[in-house]
């Protein structure tokens, strides 16, 4: 045998040697990142229904909103305190679905500031109109997403239908009025009465 030719078939044999184990060690590492990419898209998913259960399970409407003002998802706590579906109302702009019509142009002021990082989404209470023209009193928590680069993303609003509290509220204060005035119009003639 020829040695030029026994040192090719050498060379040739160890750089066959080599593919075989670097194939072999990026076989391995493929098969390691496919389990991990596995496990993790399992906890993804997982995180996903977590996420589902809790906004389902939300006693406060949450209605989170895009740039734009649109509906982006919809719980079912949204759904009873507005009387609408998700059907009906995801992908629509919010202001003008539920804002009573003299206050759209304040609440898109408004937004445009949120969205430009002029002012941030308060706590307060407003009032919507509902799907059937009722009109309900909402209790508001409201923030802002952001992503990495400090961007606005979104509105995150939860809402609570205040109306009947504050109706019972007043009712309350009346009758506690009322009860006053004829307590002391009965002690006035009570006195009255003595006096005489």
């Amino acid at each position: 045998a020829d040695p030029v030719q026994l040192a090719v078939w050498g060379v040739n044999a160890g750089a066959l040697m080599l593919v075989a184990l670097l194939a072999s060690a990026l076989s391995r590492e493929r098969d390691r990142a496919g389990r991990a990419l596995a496990a993790t898209t399992r906890d993804l998913a997982s995180l996903q229904r977590l996420h589902q259960r809790t906004v389902e399970s939300l006693t406060s409407g949450l209605i989170p909103t895009d740039p734009a003002g649109r509906i982006t998802s919809w719980n079912p706590a949204a759904e009873r305190i507005t009387g609408a579906s998700a059907a009906e109302v995801v992908g629509q702009e919010w202001i003008e679905r539920f804002v009573p019509e003299d206050e759209r142009d304040g609440a898109r002021r408004f937004l445009k500031k949120v969205i430009d990082g002029k002012a941030e989404m308060p706590d307060g209470e407003s009032w919507i109109i509902r799907a059937d023209g009722k009109r309900r009193l909402i209790a508001w928590k409201g923030a802002v997403a952001k992503d990495a680069q400090d961007a606005f993303i979104a509105t995150l609003s939860t809402g609570r239908d205040i109306t009947d509290e504050r109706v019972a509220g007043y009712q309350d204060q009346e009758f506690t009025q009322t009860l006053e005035q004829k307590l002391s119009q009965a002690a006035a003639a009570l006195a009255l009465s003595r006096a005489t």
